[in-house]
Order: structure tokens, then C-alpha cells, then sequence
């Protein structure tokens, strides 16, 4: 791109890593050239009968609020699945809950702030760069012992360094649990750990509030496979037990994991039944228990990812 009199590029391809962008669309952001005359020019470098084509080019504005519909599909770079269009850098991006569609990012795009309300999924966080906030909603109903839905939720954490504080625990009326299974106190109380400062991105946590409310995750997002090592299996009430956590903005499936010493079924807390079940998919921000029958280790990679499955226990 010339601007100024100085020819800068923006964009390289190569047939070995981008060899089939046919697909792709590709957006180059004008943001450092408001003012100014600029003209653009395509190189092309033969190697090995692969070839080039460039069309549809287009310029224009890039919004300044951008809510994803999921309307035609899951490609984060269709026009079709966002309204008004495909956010740019400046962009601030909203994903909605309670759609059918959602997206999957599949190579590097930026925004400026990025949301995900309750109920809302994401996959492709290790190719996302939020200039802005990172905000990831959680509607949570409320605690109540008098009916079978009681109020009790298995919670994790999608972004790495989530305080636990404020919402998370509010002046009265909350409770909010970790499990060392040990230790003979067994269930970790945060009011009386003032070591749990921090969500740990891959852990669980058991948390009930008197009053229903949208608690939120704020920071960089997870954007690797999740391991957690050392597993222990003490004799007592919850020998091999431990409660781990989704660490990703979307499901996970359960058969996609890898680990050793580590039972191939994982349980979910469902609050509506108030008990524990075996689930194949566990949703975004859930916690799940697993088994070990010691020195376990277990590994939730990035392609056990998926946008289908049931709603948050």
C-alpha cells in the first residue's frame, strides 16, 4: 500500500499457509491512513503452478457496534451474520444468547470491546485481538431450598485472572465453594480462604446467591489447552474426586479429552434436578467433576470445542 510516497505491506500469503483463502474473506484495516491518498497493489510471486486471484474488493466504513445474528452461518466473516456488518478494529462486538447459529473464527481478526451475553458462544479465541474490554456474561438464578431447582451451580472461568470479588461475592446472601478432596474440610468456603483471590482458568467452583443476578468474566481470553496435573486420590468422602471447569467460551465434548488415570465419564451438577449426571458436553462456563484413581492428569485441548449442547446447568 502506498501513502505518503512509501509502498508498506499489510498482508503476505504464502501457498503453504494460506493455500486455500479462496474461502476466506480478508479485511485490511485503513485506520492508520484516515486523510490520506493511498493506492493499492497486489505482488504475486510464482511458485509451483500455484496461482492468484483477487476480486470484490470493496471499501467501506467499518461499524461501530456490531451484533452477530448468526442469520446464514457460523463464518465469523460473512456480512449475512452480523448486523449491520463484519466488525473491523474499531468495532465494538456483541454475541447474543438463544441463537442458532454462532461463530467460529478461523484465522486473526480484531475488535475493539467484545461481548458474550448469557447463554451466547465463541470458538477461535487464539485468533482474536480485543483492543477493548473482554466482558463474558452469566445469568444465575436464585438459591432456593423449598423446590427441586436449587439454586446450586458448578462455575468456571473462560478468561485467565477473574478477581473473586464483587458480584461474584456480593456483601450477604452467596456462597462460594472450592473442592480439595485432600483435606478433611473437603469443600473450601471463600469466606474463610482469603487465599482464593482468582479464578483458576480449568477449575471449578460451587457458588449459590440468595438473589438472581448476571455475574461477568473480564480479561484476556483462554486461547490454549487447558492441563491440570497432580491429581490425587485421598481415601475419603471424595477420594478422587475434583471439581474442574470448562475454560473455554463454548462447549466442550467430554470424548475429546486426554488424560491418564482419569475416568472417561465426567459429571455435571444439574441444578434444575438437583443431582449429579453424566454428560457427554459440558456447556461454556460450567464446572464438571472428574474421577482419578490417582497421580491423574487431564487435558481439555481446543478441539473438544463446539457450539452444540445442552444449556448451562
Amino acid at each position: 500500500m502506498l501513502a505518503d510516497g512509501v509502498w508498506n505491506t499489510v498482508l503476505t500469503y504464502n501457498s503453504v499457509a494460506n493455500e486455500n483463502q479462496y474461502a476466506s474473506q480478508v479485511v485490511v484495516p485503513l485506520d492508520a491512513y484516515v486523510g490520506k491518498v493511498i493506492k493499492v497493489a497486489f505482488v504475486y510471486e510464482y511458485n509451483d503452478g500455484w496461482q492468484l486471484a483477487v476480486d470484490d474488493i470493496s471499501i467501506k466504513e467499518v461499524p461501530v457496534n456490531a451484533t452477530w445474528t448468526g442469520a446464514v452461518s457460523t463464518a465469523w466473516s460473512n456480512a449475512g451474520n452480523w448486523n449491520p456488518d463484519v466488525p473491523g478494529p474499531g468495532t465494538n462486538v456483541i454475541i447474543p444468547g438463544g441463537l442458532t447459529n454462532y461463530p467460529t473464527l478461523t484465522s486473526a481478526t480484531s475488535c475493539n470491546n467484545f461481548t458474550i451475553q448469557s447463554g451466547g458462544s465463541f470458538i477461535g479465541s487464539e485468533f482474536l485481538t480485543v483492543g477493548g474490554t473482554t466482558t463474558i456474561e452469566r445469568s444465575i438464578g436464585a438459591y432456593s431450598a423449598e423446590t427441586a431447582s436449587d439454586g446450586w451451580h458448578l462455575v468456571s472461568s473462560p478468561v485467565a485472572n477473574q478477581a473473586i470479588s464483587g458480584a461474584w461475592t456480593p456483601a450477604t446472601g452467596y456462597d462460594f465453594y472450592a473442592l480439595d478432596e485432600s483435606v478433611a474440610e473437603y469443600w473450601l468456603n471463600q469466606k474463610n480462604h482469603a487465599e482464593m483471590t482468582s479464578f483458576i482458568p480449568g477449575e471449578g467452583y460451587l457458588v449459590a446467591y440468595e438473589v438472581a443476578g448476571t455475574k461477568t468474566f473480564s480479561g484476556a481470553l483462554n486461547t490454549t489447552a487447558v492441563t491440570l496435573s497432580g491429581l490425587t486420590n485421598t481415601p475419603g468422602d471424595y477420594a478422587g474426586s475434583h471439581l474442574v471447569g470448562n475454560p473455554f467460551t463454548s462447549a466442550i465434548n467430554s470424548a475429546s479429552f486426554t488424560g491418564t488415570n482419569v475416568a472417561a465419564n465426567v459429571q455435571v451438577w444439574n441444578s434444575t434436578n438437583a443431582a449429579y449426571e453424566v454428560a457427554a458436553t459440558i456447556p461454556a462456563l460450567n464446572g464438571f467433576m472428574v474421577y482419578t484413581t490417582g497421580a491423574g492428569e487431564l487435558t481439555i485441548p481446543l478441539a473438544a470445542r463446539t457450539h452444540t449442547g445442552p444449556a448451562w446447568f
